[in-house]
């Protein structure tokens, strides 16, 4: 017999997959949180905020930096971590590989293969980048970009 969280997570496929928004939405929290990497700030609070579609094709410019559109279509895998309080979700994290996606929607590979001319480049730049932060007098790290300072 399927314990309550088993029941949850069916509930919330069941009512994704069926576009049946009403459902879906009476499975979440009134405050959920949604933390997804593609998202430009996450996490996303609240029922309303949480909705978002992806779309697989490449048409328009990528922003930032500008990428033109390749007219690519990406396939990927990821994974979804659910909370739950009681039996609603009260927290998304949705986990996957963006420069898996971005090279695919691209049409460039992003991350070097093992052992390339690129990759030993990049291990390069990294050292003087490392050798010249170990120089430079101590300073606190700065906030992740779109992070909040914590009062």
């Amino acid at each position: 017999m399927p314990d309550q969280a088993t029941e949850v997570v069916y509930a919330l496929l069941e009512a994704w997959n069926a576009r049946d928004l009403p459902r879906f939405l009476s499975l979440l929290t009134d405050d959920v949180e949604w933390h997804d990497l593609g998202m430009p700030g996450p996490p996303a609070r609240g029922r309303e905020a949480v909705l978002w579609q992806i779309t697989a094709t490449h048409s328009g410019p990528f922003e930032p930096p500008g990428f033109a559109p390749t007219g690519r279509r990406a396939s990927f895998e990821g994974v979804d971590i659910l909370d739950l309080r009681g039996s609603q979700v009260c927290r998304i994290r949705t986990l996957f590989d963006p420069l898996e996606a971005a090279s695919q929607l691209l049409g460039i590979r992003l991350r070097p293969r093992p052992g390339s001319f690129r990759e030993r480049c990049a291990v390069g730049a990294q050292r003087i980048v490392a050798a010249w932060l170990r120089r430079r007098p101590s300073t606190p790290a700065a906030p992740a970009r779109g992070s909040q300072p914590k009062t």
